[in-house]
């Protein structure tokens, strides 16, 4: 499955993108980590893309978080693990 965010509702990304940071300052006592924040939403858009088709998907581990992040900043591909429901 290949997923391009480009294709994606931009403005519903940008207000998940300040709602998580808005919640991750006021929780975290205003320290803010935007690459936290960011693989956390990415993660829950690839999810909810997936989860349409009938499958699951696996977590990401710490470095498969970083590798994530670093797909999305660059424009590039990453391969996530699915189980099927």
């Amino acid at each position: 499955m290949t997923i391009v965010f480009k294709e994606l509702d931009k403005e519903k990304f940008n207000r998940n993108v300040i709602v998580n940071l808005d919640l991750e300052d006021l929780y975290e006592g205003c320290y803010t980590n935007f690459k936290s924040v960011l693989i956390e939403i990415i993660t829950k858009i690839i999810s909810e893309i997936v989860e349409k088709d009938g499958w699951d998907l696996q977590y990401f581990e710490k470095d498969e978080a970083e590798k994530l992040f670093n797909a999305f900043i660059e424009n590039s591909k990453i391969i996530v693990r699915l189980n099927k429901k």
